[in-house]
């Protein structure tokens, strides 16, 4: 008995090609630049030093990376906040404040609340919240201040922000009570600046930093810098 059927079986090796955008060149983070956008990029230790929003601290590391025998054509460098500045977010409460009403505030995910009594206005609410916060946040690297109807919070690292957000319950009647959150002074510092450096411009792959290497990928974004 004869077979004449079969299967041809064929085995390939290619594969799909990696990307690699981006994988050669470093970033250095400065704060000795000027220039509007995150990110620009130079082919030449030349081209930074005719740049007038250039630094000399900023030419010299560009001028060092072509300086190696082995280096890449391109270096970005990515404009850092010249200070950090801590986050405060400033909570109001506003209105007609009924018994019942709660009003929360929310800091790294914890929780602080105050429900209304008879005869509460939006001074007294304001002073139950701030004491329900900082009761809450104790442990936190988060200090709660505040006046009458204000609650402030304040982070105790400039460039180390929190997480935050806000609720007013209406539940007494002819409550008109409002809780406003304002941003006194937004976060700022080596978080901030890797986010928006990384979102204008990921293809980069090492990371420099007062003319010091430190390794990374554009695949992570660096939340602090050395």
């Amino acid at each position: 008995m004869s077979f004449d059927k079969y299967v041809e079986v064929a085995v390939g090796t290619d594969a799909l090609p990696v990307s690699t955008t981006g994988f050669t060149v470093p970033l250095h983070a400065t704060s000795d630049v000027t220039f509007t956008e995150r990110v620009r990029e130079y082919r030449s230790a030349a081209e930074a030093a005719a740049d007038a929003y250039v630094g000399t601290d900023a030419a010299a590391a560009v001028a060092q990376h072509f300086s190696q025998e082995l280096h890449s054509p391109v270096i970005k460098l990515g404009r850092l906040a010249a200070t950090p500045a801590a986050q405060v977010i400033d909570w109001a409460v506003t209105g007609t404040v009924a018994e019942g009403d709660v009003a929360a505030i929310v800091v790294n995910g914890l929780t602080g609340s105050y429900t209304a009594v008879a005869l509460d206005d939006a001074d007294d609410v304001g002073a139950g919240l701030r004491a329900a916060l900082a009761a809450a946040i104790a442990a936190e690297d988060v200090t709660v201040t505040g006046a009458t109807s204000h609650t402030i919070a304040t982070a105790d690292t400039a460039g180390q922000g929190f997480s935050y957000s806000s609720s007013y319950t209406r539940v007494g009647t002819g409550s008109s009570g409002v809780l406003t959150a304002a941003v006194t002074t937004a976060n700022a510092g080596p978080y901030t600046d890797m986010d928006a450096i990384y979102f204008e411009d990921p293809s980069w792959f090492g990371l420099t930093n007062g003319l010091t290497a430190v390794e990374a990928t554009n695949e992570l974004r660096i939340k602090e810098l050395a």
